[in-house]
């Protein structure tokens, strides 16, 4: 029986959600200060933040903003790979069933055989 990595399945969970709900906050501001287009990528996770940061060292000349977005964007990584890694990489036990069967005599008041009892 091989069972998922809780420790890092929560962890990694918490790492993504926590960095895509600040992108999201991040790109919201921005969506509303009328710089739609660069923030809009911030709504996408994984791939958001790579593109909006490109986007901005490119062309706005925001290059330090853009070093902020890329780390968002290395923390998003970071929680799919401890998310990926907790699903594929559990801990496995060997589960061992013990199997018995046994047949004994069997009397009763005018009836007797054999019985046959198992456990499977």
């Amino acid at each position: 029986v091989t069972h998922p990595g809780r420790r890092l399945i929560l962890i990694g969970g918490a790492i993504l959600a926590a960095s895509w709900a600040g992108m999201i906050w991040v790109a919201g501001i921005e969506v509303a200060a009328g710089r739609t287009y660069p923030a809009a990528w911030g709504f996408v996770p994984l791939v958001g933040p790579f593109v909006w940061g490109g986007i901005l060292a490119s062309c706005c000349g925001r290059g330090s903003a853009a070093i902020y977005i890329y780390l968002d964007g290395v923390a998003q990584v970071a929680g799919v790979v401890m998310l990926y890694l907790g699903l594929d990489r559990g801990w496995s036990e060997r589960v061992v069933t013990s199997r018995s069967v046994a047949v004994a005599p069997f009397f009763g008041p005018g009836i007797g055989g054999l019985q046959v009892t198992g456990r499977f």
